[in-house]
């Protein structure tokens, strides 16, 4: 699998005009606003770094699961295999058993059992 260069992510000028809309809305004393748009960017910047370290197939995973209707526009969704890769992504702290459920389409015991039955043929092996 081959992992997303740390370089190529950054924020977008959309995701800055978003960021600028927040300010207009929130409509804050200026420190209040300066603190608000702190946490946002804190916010922004540990999502980003949560992504950087998904494989290019993990992420493209989260985005079909999150975002069905680019699915539609792909190739490559039908080949990959969705539960492997939300395990892997388990595995290294980047995904919880919640939203593993949600994208998955699962109730949350039925990701419980999953995850449970493929830790332990990870440790048996």
């Amino acid at each position: 699998m081959q992992e997303i260069p740390k370089k190529e992510i950054s924020i977008t000028e959309d995701g800055k005009k978003l960021l600028h809309s927040f300010e207009e809305e929130l409509q804050l004393n200026e420190p209040t606003k300066e603190e608000t748009k702190k946490k946002l960017e804190d916010l922004i910047s540990n999502i980003k770094d949560d992504f950087k370290a998904f494989s290019s197939d993990q992420m493209l995973a989260f985005i079909f699961k999150s975002f069905p209707d680019f699915i539609n526009d792909s190739i490559k969704a039908d080949s990959l295999d969705y539960e492997k890769l939300f395990l892997e992504l388990y595995e290294r702290g980047l995904l919880g058993i919640s939203k593993i459920a949600e994208l998955m389409g699962w109730p949350l015991d039925k990701a419980y059992d999953f995850i449970q039955e493929q830790s332990g043929r990870i440790h048996a092996q």
